[in-house]
């Protein structure tokens, strides 16, 4: 089968989505398929190259011609058709010819309009909330959970987080296209994506659940070294972008409540800096910044307990599976994908999302226990098993095919 992904962006820009793409993509390879990614234009990279057995093409898009990103190297399709690239698309659909499309986030509208015009299936995977909402977190911004799109409040919403500027044109875009997008088979990484807004006119029904998944180089550091930058002897992880949003100031408050007890537990916390991020400097409490990933592992493999304390419903959760994959159990919030991934009392402990006692208590429950700790830490291995690119691979190939059968019969 010769497969094309498309999608706003791939590496070397660094994310789960980008990863992800290059995941289940080597693994098609290794399984005989042909596989080509299509992405945006990227100021490092060259227009055509192979890696890794995966043919990419890179194509500037009308946005980039503007020349008004942010960052030129983290590009985004708006929500909206996108005249050039999908003649672009065109192109190189017609001279590959794939059995099937695979596109990824907002670059799915582009797709549909080249892919109809060739009557090539398209299956589009739901990363995030984006689908729906242009925010793409499903949350306001002091992190309360939207009940579910309506153009009004989505409006209002993106202007608080964008601007104006921004902010309208997207929130329209997504309401202009919602249509069009259910013209086609979808998959989401999670159930809390698949049935966000289900109760309005914006969901889009029939998403089949397929977890997103992380390479089998997770299970690569059972005997990693600590970094440097750890604290001495045991310690607690947070791994994540240094933002509210992500419950920082939650686990801080949670941590300060448990050093003032007597119940100093040092704490290790590893992302980027935002210009959000609250003091850090705190006692107690580590700091790395912009790390490796595989220093990210190794702190995973070398802390006593994970924490992901998001106050947004994340999408899927990478980092949970990454956690359980060293053996380390792991506290998460109890929304979003995250509850998909951790079990409660079985890999970790879930906890109520914005709840400072709640995520206190879990701590000390878990950091008193040593025995609970090593029971969940070898169930997270078995776990984390689940959500790679391999183990998931034949749901997608499902869903390829199932595509492809609906199609025909048209």
């Amino acid at each position: 089968m010769k497969i094309i992904h498309v999608s706003d962006s791939y590496l070397p820009t660094i994310g789960g989505l980008e990863r992800s793409i290059e995941s289940i993509s080597k693994v098609q390879v290794s399984e005989g398929h042909e596989v080509v990614v299509v992405s945006s234009q990227h100021p490092d990279e060259p227009e055509e190259k192979i890696v890794d057995g995966i043919k990419v093409y890179r194509r500037q898009m009308f946005i980039q011609k503007l020349n008004v990103m942010e960052d030129p190297r983290r590009p985004f399709h708006p929500p909206i058709n996108d005249p050039m690239f999908v003649n672009h698309l065109t192109e190189i659909f017609l001279k590959e010819k794939p059995d099937i499309i695979h596109s990824h986030a907002w670059s799915t509208i582009s797709v549909i309009n080249a892919a109809k015009k060739l009557g090539i299936p398209v299956v589009s995977t739901a990363h995030d909330y984006g689908h729906i909402c242009a925010v793409k977190q499903g949350t306001f911004q002091d992190g309360t959970v939207c009940s579910g799109p309506e153009l009004n409040k989505c409006i209002a919403h993106a202007k608080e987080h964008y601007g104006a500027v921004k902010g309208v044109p997207l929130s329209l875009g997504i309401k202009t296209t919602n249509k069009k997008l259910k013209t086609i088979q979808w998959t989401a990484i999670s159930s809390s994506v698949a049935d966000f807004g289900k109760d309005t006119s914006y969901h889009i029904p029939g998403m089949t659940i397929i977890p997103s998944y992380v390479p089998e180089t997770v299970f690569n550091y059972s005997d990693a070294v600590k970094p440097q930058f750890a604290p001495e002897g045991e310690y607690i992880c947070f791994v994540g972008a240094l933002s509210p949003m992500k419950g920082l100031n939650i686990l801080l408050q949670a941590h300060a409540n448990l050093w003032d007890k007597g119940i100093q537990i040092p704490l290790l916390v590893i992302g980027v800096e935002r210009p959000d991020t609250p003091d850090l400097s705190h006692e107690g409490i580590t700091v790395a910044y912009s790390q490796p990933h595989d220093k990210v592992m190794a702190s995973w493999r070398n802390a006593e307990i994970g924490v992901i304390p998001s106050v947004i419903p994340e999408a899927f959760g990478q980092v949970a599976v990454e956690c359980l994959a060293t053996g380390t159990p792991v506290i998460v919030a109890a929304h979003g994908g995250l509850k998909d991934i951790v079990q409660e009392g079985i890999q970790g402990l879930q906890v109520t999302p914005n709840s400072v006692d709640s995520l206190e208590q879990a701590i000390e429950r878990l950091w008193s226990d040593k025995e609970l700790r090593l029971k969940m830490g070898a169930f997270g291995v078995e776990r984390a098993k689940l959500f790679t690119a391999r183990a998931v691979y034949p749901q997608v190939l499902k869903a390829y095919k199932d595509t492809i059968m609906k199609e025909n019969k048209k």
